[in-house]
């Protein structure tokens, strides 16, 4: 029976929705536009905007930005009824950051000529700057009555669009753009921020392509297509093009951490590694980049560096750093002491992870009642997940664990109370589907349980504990044959657990082979107890002498069942006990 499967019971690092900075590759300042953040959730996503990064200004930018902006005031006394005097003032005071100032002379400009270009979008662009959009979609379409096959006001638009959620007016501006200028790059960038935002992932791709192709030595346009790839789950290609984007811009941020993440997401921690660690040792401050190495180290099983660079992230970022990123720090570095076997120093830093955000992670829960639990304290596990599912009611791995410390309690009317709502709503995810059929096979009901498991097994057909789960209660129904069956659907790739290895020789038993169903039981003994789960070992070997005694039973050899069931009885285990079912079996003798 897997409650507390071996997958929910290692302590992998809590990581946040995966997000990429997407850098809008404009060169022309006339544009409107931003920075974009791709965020993506188990099931969506969506485009948020930054605020405007563009690039460092030389040193002496002051200087000439201020005899600029002295040549156009001068203009203007010169010209007081000159529009283009006040717009190319306007356009330098905006350069210059003094807002109010330019907003005052674009607004003469345009008071002066209606139809004036460069005042017009200039102030428009203040007013994107300041987030003030509805003034700048107005001076936008006004514009766009003198100036209607105009690339830069069509796409300035199209933005304004996206970000107001109108996504088939943004594509409508993009499409005309491209009848103008098909050859020009960044419509087609923009094209495909509108596709992902609608959900249209394959479209976003093919737009993005396009910008690459186009425009082939812009990091920009390669790090939104591996992002387009990543949300259509193709992490290969995504690879592909998150290391051009680095190749061409290898000291940017987005590229390095887009690129270090998905290898690691593919199982290449240390491919990640040569990239992300000479990264973070110039960019000692990058908090999301030493984030992203100890990922990388705790996936190499390096936990000693994982946790200085999760420090140091906790260090750097101070009492700046949100509360709930630290408290995911936090429990990340209590993830690597318990891999350590230092539970102290873990149940310390789980304690100041809730105390910081108590509503923000169930994680930090979930790791305390695991230490309860494989300390055998049962009630203080029940008490921790009891208050951490009022707090995270929808978080399933929280019930199932309650459910779990419920069955070791023997109060398995209240476990399946826990997961039943989950499947009848249609909700269970699968690992709560072959918690449920477990515990309906311990209470006996194996025709709930078989439904159960097999309705998991059709949705998740390669998950080991479902595989596990449903191969050993076919054997407790006594279907060899379907148990067969279900186990040779292994994928060839899983690393079996003890409970598999353990129903592996369950199976062996019913075949005839009691040598090997021994020996199969005794090893998966073997691996609880090298795990550290004494528990989980004890109940093996009482299993198998169960399981041996109902084998002898069958055989008519009624001597050899009883010294099997002696056997089992001489176990003591704490939870989840084969007892009653060894003194049953012992009372049909």
């Amino acid at each position: 029976m897997i409650i507390l499967s071996d997958k929910e019971d290692q302590f992998k690092p809590s990581t946040p929705d995966p997000h990429f900075d997407v850098t809008a590759p404009n060169s022309n300042p006339l544009v409107a536009s931003l920075p974009a953040v791709v965020t993506k959730t188990e099931s969506a996503f969506e485009v948020s905007w930054d605020q405007e990064s563009g690039p460092e200004e030389p040193a002496n930018a002051g200087s000439v930005l201020q005899q600029i902006s002295d040549q156009a005031k001068r203009d203007t006394l010169r010209f007081p009824g000159s529009a283009r005097a006040h717009a190319n003032f306007g356009a330098a005071l905006a350069k210059a950051a003094r807002v109010d100032e330019a907003v005052y002379e674009l607004e003469i400009a345009l008071s002066i000529e209606p139809n004036d270009y460069l005042a017009g979008v200039t102030l428009a662009r203040v007013y994107v700057n300041n987030g003030n959009y509805d003034k700048a979609r107005q001076l936008y379409e006004d514009l766009l009555r003198y100036h209607p096959k105009n690339d830069s006001i069509l796409l300035s638009l199209a933005y304004l669009s996206l970000r107001s959620g109108n996504y088939a007016a943004a594509e409508e501006h993009l499409r005309t753009v491209l009848k103008l200028k098909k050859s020009d790059a960044f419509p087609h960038f923009l094209l495909g921020i509108t596709r992902l935002q609608i959900g249209n992932l394959h479209g976003a791709v093919s737009a993005l392509k396009e910008a690459a192709r186009i425009d082939v030595h812009r990091a920009e346009f390669h790090h939104a297509l591996g992002v387009a790839y990543v949300m259509v789950g193709d992490l290969g290609r995504a690879e592909r093009a998150f290391c051009t984007a680095f190749s061409l811009s290898p000291n940017t941020p987005g590229p390095v951490h887009a690129l270090s993440n998905v290898l690691i997401k593919q199982g290449q921690p240390v491919s990640a590694l040569e990239y992300i660690r000479p990264y973070v040792e110039s960019h000692p401050n990058d908090i999301e980049a030493r984030d992203i190495l100890a990922n990388a180290y705790f996936d190499t099983g390096q936990y000693a560096h994982a946790r200085a660079h999760l420090q140091a992230a906790v260090q750097i970022g101070g009492e700046k750093l949100a509360c709930h990123v630290r408290s995911r720090l936090l429990t990340n570095i209590a993830a690597t002491h318990l891999l350590e076997g230092k539970i102290g120093p873990a149940e310390g830093e789980l304690n100041r992870a809730i105390e910081l955000a108590p509503r923000s992670l169930s994680i930090p829960y979930e790791y305390l009642a695991r230490i309860r639990v494989r300390a055998e304290e049962w009630d203080s596990a029940k008490e921790i997940l009891e208050n951490a599912t009022r707090l995270f009611p929808d978080q399933q791995s929280l019930r199932r664990l309650l459910a779990g410390v419920h069955a070791l309690l023997d109060s398995y009317d209240l476990a399946i109370a826990d997961l039943r709502p989950l499947y009848d709503q249609g909700i269970a995810e699968p690992e709560t589907y072959s918690a449920l059929g477990s515990l309906y096979e311990w209470t006996g009901d194996y025709d709930s349980a078989l439904r159960v498991l097999t309705e998991a097994y059709s949705r998740s057909p390669k998950s080991l504990p479902i595989i596990n789960n449903l191969a050993y209660t076919h054997l407790m129904a006594g279907q060899v044959d379907a148990a067969r069956s279900v186990l040779k659907s292994l994928p060839r790739s899983s690393k079996p657990h003890a409970e598999l290895i353990a129903t592996q020789g369950l199976l062996r038993i019913w075949e005839g082979d009691r040598t090997q169903g021994r020996l199969l039981y005794e090893r998966a003994e073997q691996m609880a107890s090298s795990s550290g789960n004494r528990d989980l070992a004890r109940r093996v070997r009482q299993k198998k002498y169960l399981e041996l005694a109902k084998d002898s039973v069958r055989r008519g050899d009624l001597v050899g069942g009883r010294l099997e069931i002696e056997r089992g009885l001489s176990i003591r285990v704490e939870a989840s006990s084969f007892k009653a079912k060894l003194e049953e079996l012992l009372r049909k003798l």
